[in-house]
């Protein structure tokens, strides 16, 4: 793993590649593999602000908050 800013980062899910700059992309796996809801400052900021726009879609594959609420 790279610390340089702007680097990948990479890791390792259940043998599934992921990249620290990509998190929301790995939420709904780790919500899986766990069987707890997880919640990023990102995703709570983005339903936030969804939410005060008056926007109530759901959006799968972000985890259980943008897809369920």
């Amino acid at each position: 793993m790279e610390s340089k800013a702007g680097s990948s980062m990479r890791g390792r899910s259940g043998g599934r590649q992921w990249s620290l700059a990509e998190p929301h992309e790995v939420v709904a796996e780790f919500e899986e593999q766990l069987d707890k809801p997880l919640i990023t400052s990102t995703q709570a900021t983005f339903w936030h602000l969804l939410r005060s726009a008056g926007i109530n879609s759901r959006v799968p594959g972000y985890g259980r908050l943008i897809a369920q609420h």
